[in-house]
């Protein structure tokens, strides 16, 4: 995630996060630059907008920025709505399961998928 500081200074005008709560930033991000991370798509959910930097199955125009990076910020292009709900239909539908690994996963909280071509 790359924040907006609240005091623009000549020298930095982002910030670099690493292992924090990302819904909780993502929130009040401009954007979100991903090489090919589950986060864009959390960032997509949230309607902010996404660029992807390496290959990746979600990098769709419509739904990522296409531009090059450097114009990438100068606008900040929202996925659109029906595209992204039609997109996650069809993922959930047929080839995610419903996880989420942010934060602390303790072990005694593990569990095993069994069955899961009857999903």
């Amino acid at each position: 995630c790359i924040l907006k500081p609240q005091e623009k200074t000549e020298t930095k005008n982002y910030f670099f996060l690493h292992e924090a709560p990302l819904e909780e930033l993502m929130t009040i991000s401009l954007g979100v630059v991903t090489i090919k991370s589950t986060a864009g798509l959390q960032a997509l959910l949230l309607g902010v907008p996404v660029k992807i930097m390496g290959r990746c199955f979600y990098d769709i125009e419509g739904l990522t920025n296409q531009k090059e990076l450097r114009d990438y910020w100068r606008n900040l292009d929202k996925p659109i709505g029906r595209k992204l709900s039609s997109f996650f239909n069809y993922i959930t539908e047929n080839s995610q399961l419903s996880v989420n690994f942010d934060g602390r996963f303790p072990s005694d909280q593990t569990f095993t998928i069994t069955n899961i071509q009857d999903r």
